[in-house]
């Protein structure tokens, strides 16, 4: 087909309309379904692909994921998706470097350009120079992390890291541009109007036609209003403000000595400033990528912070967000996902339930999105101690998503031998029926285990260990699902209902007892005893009683030196020991408990305590001692 002759076929939706959507009090706008198809050429102005992409944007969070694939595909093609989009970030970044500010350094001819773009290249204007900056830097980013997952090797990690130091870059030279920190460059994103639109005062304080102006002046399709500009530097602040966040952000959580290599080779990152950049984001909705920042907000506020760190959220903000984009987009089985997981870190389980099974009825093109809600559906439903239902989800999840599935083996298991422990009496669940189904899981997992550059994956390491443990201990594993709950911080959100932590303090404490009735027992399984005692100092501390808790972490501090299969408990007792000291003012003793996690190696989840411990750090770092 001639290059020339390449057209896209897309449906179109009401598009946003120009202005800002406060946090506070969101617009009255619905984006719904689309409501006419036509045809446009492949090659358009700036102004013109940023509103069809937001129309692509639109149709996304509306639901509709196979109109928007084909409104931002520009020709059909028989490759996998992972190829596809490989293919398709290498063009777009191929194209995006070939507009930069500095195309000669990229080493892409004038007539390479051409063949991507399928006609004559005119001199691109500032401002398209520097949306070809930025997303430049996004493609490079989709593209490592395409690698990543193409091939798991090495030589991938390596590649996907090079590009991702490319990415940062880039995005760095972005906020410069939108300061104005190259100040031999023309500054097309200053706050002055005439700037704005393409023009400045000469020395007589007439108003003069910059040269990229006069360069269009007779294109009708180069924009020539004030407002038109104004909206392209609002796309192109929010998307700056969205990159450089969300770098900010990730460099932010890694643990110290994972972070010592990035400054070294030029990353930096701060938790705050990312904070702030991705705030200030997703105050205008009406911008390309305002959205996408909320979304990134919501993740690092509902997920991030709970499951590597400390679980200290802004859940406020968190609910201003959601206010917002549930008025633009009320049926957006996204958005209902992230309501359903605000539910469900606020202790409201019955609420988050019906909001992710919305979210799921909500749409059926997008499998992956349904197991995403069935994983933390079985969480609810395990919080609410429904262990039929736990099970439900995580079989769900084991037979029919590839991501880890020695992961979903195992938690499909041990809920699946909870229906055994307590749902026989109230279900007429048969004993011997779940027991063998469990036991059948977890003989699989050992074969079910991926190794990612030729290491294994954390999660799947330990429910190995697990799995083997209960065939080595005649058959039996100690509360496996509440130390599911509690590896995933789940306590945290368990602690918003002091009425769902009293059973399992009583199961803990019920266990306990029989052991320190049976000495040869309790001597004999240090490692079940002292995960018992984990165990109870968490309930213990959520249900008010921190002097009673701290006695337990103590104890284990003080004598857990035989552990084995759960060497890990003896490290995450002195976290949990560090965090409650801080909590109470007393961060000397803080630091000392944290200092001395140090001081272990090679335990079950060691990755994943490292990055709650770097999260705790930072929090002990800015705060003076009481």
């Amino acid at each position: 087909m001639d290059p020339q002759r390449r057209q896209m076929s897309f449906r179109s939706d009401s598009t946003l309309k120009n202005g800002s959507a406060d946090l506070d009090s969101p617009e009255d706008e619905k984006f719904e379904d689309a409501v006419e198809e036509h045809l446009i050429s492949f090659t358009m102005d700036l102004p013109a692909s940023i509103e069809e992409t937001k129309v692509a944007l639109n149709l996304f969070l509306n639901n509709k994921f196979e109109l928007a694939r084909q409104k931002m595909e520009p020709w059909p093609n028989e490759k996998n998706d992972i190829e596809n989009a490989v293919s398709l970030t290498k063009q777009a970044s191929e194209l995006c470097d070939g507009l930069r500010h500095k195309p000669l350094a990229s080493g892409l001819s004038a007539s390479r350009l051409n063949k991507i773009t399928g006609q004559e290249s005119k001199s691109p204007t500032t401002q398209e120079r520097m949306h070809a900056e930025l997303i430049y830097a996004e493609t490079l980013l989709q593209r490592a992390l395409l690698s990543f997952i193409q091939d798991e090797n090495l030589v991938s990690f390596v590649k996907g890291a090079l590009k991702i130091r490319s990415c940062y870059q880039s995005y760095k030279d972005c906020e410069k541009y939108l300061t104005g920190g190259f100040h031999n460059d023309q500054k097309v994103f200053s706050s002055s109007t005439n700037d704005l639109i393409g023009m400045n005062s000469n020395s007589n304080g007439n108003v003069v036609v910059n040269n990229d102006q006069q360069h269009h002046q007779n294109d009708q399709n180069y924009p020539q209003t004030q407002e038109t500009m104004k909206d392209c530097r609002a796309h192109f602040q929010s998307g700056v403000q969205m990159g450089i966040g969300a770098f900010n952000l990730l460099i932010s959580i890694l643990p110290q000595r994972v972070l010592k290599v990035l400054t070294f080779v030029g990353f930096t990152g701060e938790k705050v400033y990312g904070l702030q950049q991705l705030e200030t984001g997703a105050r205008d909705l009406t911008s390309l990528r305002g959205p996408l920042c909320s979304l990134a907000l919501l993740t690092w506020h509902l997920q991030v912070n709970y499951v590597f760190g400390v679980g200290d959220s802004d859940l406020t903000l968190c609910h201003k967000l959601l206010a917002s984009l549930r008025t633009l987009y009320p049926s957006g089985s996204i958005i209902l996902y992230f309501a359903g997981r605000f539910a469900e870190v606020r202790g409201q389980f019955h609420e988050a339930i019906e909001l992710l099974n919305h979210s799921v009825s909500a749409q059926s093109e997008w499998r992956q999105l349904h197991h995403v809600c069935f994983w933390e559906l079985m969480f609810c439903h395990a919080f609410l101690r429904q262990w039929d239902r736990a099970a439900h989800y995580a079989l769900k999840l084991f037979h029919e998503n590839k991501w880890s599935k020695a992961s979903y083996c195992y938690v499909a298991a041990i809920f699946t031998l909870c229906k055994r422990i307590y749902g026989s009496k109230n279900h007429g669940i048969e004993e011997k029926e779940s027991t063998t189904e469990a036991e059948n899981l977890l003989k699989q997992i050992p074969a079910l285990k991926l190794k990612i550059a030729g290491k294994s994956i954390p999660l799947e390491k330990f429910c190995a260990a697990k799995s083997a443990r209960y065939f080595r201990c005649d058959n039996r594993l100690i509360f496996p699902h509440y130390e599911l709950l509690y590896l995933f911080n789940g306590f945290t959100i368990l602690g918003e209902n002091d009425q769902l932590v009293k059973p399992v303090l009583y199961d803990v404490e019920s266990y306990l007892s029989e052991m320190n009735a049976d000495v040869q027992h309790s001597a004999s399984d240090p490692d079940d005893y002292y995960l018992c005692l984990l165990l109870k100092a968490m309930c213990l501390k959520y249900l008010q009683s921190p002097f009673q808790a701290e006695q337990c972490l103590s104890e284990i501090i003080n004598e857990a030196r035989q552990l084995t299969d759960n060497s890990y408990v003896l490290p995450c007792a002195l976290f949990e020991l560090s965090l409650m000291k801080y909590e109470d003012g007393e961060i000397m003793e803080a630091k000392s408990y944290l200092a001395k996690i140090r001081e272990y190696r090679k335990y079950l989840m060691e990755s994943r305590l490292h990055f709650r411990m770097h999260a705790l750090n930072e929090k002990l770092a800015v705060t003076s001692p009481v």
